[in-house]
């Protein structure tokens, strides 16, 4: 059995995807994120080897990174793509939206459960509470 080189990260977190060279944008629900890549669902079957750019606007409108699409999986109503990311360079960024990724789970765990906090004190909470144990390299 082949052993996973990063852990992922659940996420709900809505995502712009593109192909390089392509004029339509399709939002898209991210599935999970780590270091290595991104998996994502698409209403299309995007090719294999297709160079993609992926875009976070709802959590840093400055997030933009190129991946190639590695694995297609159909499912009953659309694809889910895995993505990984061309630029190894890019791995910090990757790693802050992971974090942000988990404040905003934090952040909506605390509201369901009745709690009235902000996103900014949830962002404070959870690098207090797990900043220091979060997956390292």
């Amino acid at each position: 059995m082949k052993k996973r080189l990063f852990i992922r990260h659940p996420s709900e977190i809505p995502i712009d995807a593109q192909l390089v060279n392509d004029n339509g944008i399709d939002h898209v629900s991210m599935l999970n994120i780590s270091e290595g890549g991104i998996a994502f669902e698409s209403l299309e079957e995007l090719p294999l080897g297709a160079t993609i750019n992926i875009q976070i606007p709802h959590i840093d409108r400055s997030f933009n990174v190129t991946g190639k699409v590695v694995w297609i999986k159909k499912g009953s109503t659309n694809f889910t793509a895995g993505v990984t990311f061309t630029d190894k360079d890019e791995a910090f960024r990757v790693r802050m939206v992971e974090q942000l990724c988990h404040i905003q789970s934090y952040w909506k765990k605390n509201i369901n459960n009745g709690r009235n906090i902000s996103i900014e004190e949830a962002a404070d909470e959870w690098i207090m509470q797990f900043a220091e144990n979060f997956p390292r390299d």
